[in-house]
């Protein structure tokens, strides 16, 4: 279940170019959601040379009932981790890979925009993906980028829960 006010979009790019401003990414080019796996010397497949942008949004709320749990309205830190993940009915077929992982600290100065119907965080997080060695012989086909946020709540089963995914397609 996805935690309520936070947004998560995974896109794929094969190149970023940061601005003046090191904590600002000035272009996104050649976005994409199918890749060709490349091989190695010894024939392995992999995938590598791209990147991974994940655009964070953090809403505050005006319902009141729902402020004491807002990690915006709390000046809360929420922990994200990126995952690129095999699609298949199998479960041992699906493999996993976690590319990243970040925190955004809404006690920050500055992080935290007030002025609009509630307050908000937007953030940006730039993962780069040099390489990742797939399974031979089971390589290709559908796989999923997710970004998963850490469960605020410690009696939680699972402590990361999905908050979103996207398609990638390896060929």
């Amino acid at each position: 279940m996805c935690m309520k006010n936070v947004n998560a979009v995974a896109r794929l790019y094969n190149e970023v170019e940061m601005g003046n401003n090191p904590n600002r990414v000035s272009t996104f080019k050649n976005q994409f959601d199918i890749i060709s796996a490349k091989f190695n010397n010894e024939n392995n497949p992999y995938i590598g040379d791209f990147y991974i942008i994940s655009e964070i949004n953090l809403l505050g709320t005006a319902v009141q009932e729902d402020k004491e749990t807002n990690i915006v309205e709390q000046q809360k830190k929420a922990k994200f981790k990126v995952r690129i993940t095999k699609i298949s009915d199998e479960r041992d077929r699906q493999y996993s890979w976690d590319v990243d992982e970040f925190e955004i600290d809404t006690s920050k100065d500055g992080l935290i925009i007030e002025g609009a119907c509630v307050p908000y965080v937007n953030f940006t997080k730039v993962s780069e993906v040099n390489k990742i060695q797939l399974t031979p012989n089971d390589y290709s086909g559908e796989y999923v980028i997710k970004i998963l946020l850490e469960s605020q709540n410690s009696s939680e089963e699972r402590p990361w829960i999905v908050q979103s995914i996207s398609r990638l397609s390896v060929n």
